[in-house]
């Protein structure tokens, strides 16, 4: 249900916001609310295949996460927390025929006294779409390098993260990580 221009959602709420937009289509950066009929919910589970668990779980957490407040059964406010999600998600877009075949990649090494500060950053880079490889080296397609220099600069962890565009040697295999998003 999602733009095949934008990257592929790494959470199945993350899917929802998404088909959420597509749904308000041009509109959703002046929506404030929408409504859902019983038939929409259905079709928006049919067409990002979930199922009816996986769908009330994902709402929960659109919820707790204070991306939408539920005003009635299938009638929702959009945050202004979800518009600047959104926003940033579509600023993400990105042309898989143009992709250079270059990965960005990040890796750091935070010490344990600053381990809030590597969470946060760890978390941060995962919305921006990185995949961890390993528990400190992530990788992403796409990305906004001038982003996450302000992160880290904002953190005050320059020095223990390291950035890395990158091809893949002919002699390695890529597919599982171009299958991953979608290339």
């Amino acid at each position: 249900m999602y733009n095949s221009t934008m990257p592929k959602p790494n959470s199945i709420s993350t899917g929802l916001l998404l088909a959420f937009c597509e749904l308000a289509g041009d509109t959703a950066d002046y929506l404030d609310a929408f409504l859902l009929s019983a038939g929409s919910v259905s079709q928006l589970k049919s067409n990002l295949r979930l199922k009816d668990r996986q769908y009330h779980s994902a709402l929960q957490g659109l919820e707790r996460n204070g991306y939408i407040e539920r005003l009635d059964k299938n009638q929702f406010l959009i945050s202004p927390k979800a518009k600047k999600k959104i926003k940033r998600l579509r600023d993400q877009e990105w042309n898989r025929q143009n992709w250079s075949g270059d990965w960005m990649i990040i890796s750091f090494d935070i010490p344990e006294p600053q381990k809030s500060k590597r969470n946060i950053f760890r978390s941060s880079i995962k919305r921006m779409g990185f995949i961890g490889l390993q528990n400190s080296v992530f990788i992403c397609p796409f990305a906004d390098l001038d982003e996450i220099c302000l992160l880290r600069t904002s953190l005050k962890i320059e020095k223990y993260v390291t950035m890395f565009q990158a091809k893949i040697c002919q002699t390695e295999d890529d597919s599982k990580l171009r299958k991953r998003f979608g290339l």
